[in-house]
Parts: structure tokens; C-alpha cells; sequence
């Protein structure tokens, strides 16, 4: 009986690593996948947004510091990417806007995770342009 006594604390010590791996990726995860769906969803806000704010005589976009500067702080508050580049720009025809956003991976990651995420993230997304005739 006396050998069983540590062999609880043995199996523990194997198993306490690899189940705080797995519980600190399952967060990691968490938070990459809320990143992705807060970058999409403030992609498509910005398209949504300038789609009624393109001047007929011009074609071009008005207001789009108030429309891509809100976007800018939303985007600088994620976990494992930055900013690389935003743009909200009409397509050629002038018949929908588009809004761009790309991003890059962050240098202060842990290099488990890095390995495993692309080096840069681009999101799109179109609207058509509403006048409003």
C-alpha cells in the first residue's frame, strides 16, 4: 500500500500541463474567434454606414473620417492581430461601396499561438449605394 500513496500525486503531475494547455488554448481560441466576429461585424458597419453617405454629384464618399476613425478604435483593441490597413472606397462602376479592412499578426504573442495563426487577416465586405432620389 505504501507505493500507492504517491502515485495519485504522479498522475496528477502528468496530467496538470497538459489540461492547463488545453484550458489556456480553449481561452486563447475564445478570444480569436470574438476578434474575428468584432472585425466582421465593424467591416460591415463601415460599408453599411458610407452606403448612404456618397454624394451623386461627386461620387465620392462624404463624412469618411467619421465613418472609418470609430472603426479604427474598435479595431486597435484586439487580442493577437493590429491594424494594418482600412479603406472605405466605392467600386468602379460607383454602383457599391466597399470596405476593407487587413490585419496583422502582433510580435507579442506566445509563439505556440503564433505558429498556428496566418500573418495577416483581410476582411471585406460590399453594399450597394442607396440614393436617395
Amino acid at each position: 500500500m505504501d507505493n500507492q500513496k504517491g502515485q495519485s500525486t504522479v498522475e496528477f503531475a502528468f496530467v496538470l500541463p497538459l489540461f492547463l494547455m488545453i484550458m489556456f488554448a480553449a481561452i486563447y481560441g475564445g478570444m480569436m474567434f470574438y476578434d474575428f466576429w468584432n472585425v466582421k461585424s465593424v467591416t460591415e458597419n463601415m460599408a453599411r454606414d458610407a452606403m448612404f453617405k456618397v454624394d451623386e454629384t461627386t461620387n465620392e464618399i462624404t463624412e469618411k473620417n467619421k465613418i472609418v476613425d470609430p472603426a479604427k478604435e474598435k479595431v486597435k483593441k484586439l487580442t493577437a492581430y493590429k491594424l494594418k490597413t482600412i479603406d472605405l472606397d466605392l467600386t468602379e462602376k460607383k454602383d457599391a461601396v466597399v470596405a476593407k479592412i487587413t490585419l496583422e499578426k502582433k510580435d507579442d504573442i506566445p509563439s505556440i499561438v503564433s505558429s498556428l495563426l496566418p500573418e495577416e487577416m483581410p476582411f471585406e465586405s460590399k453594399m450597394p449605394v442607396i440614393n436617395s432620389q
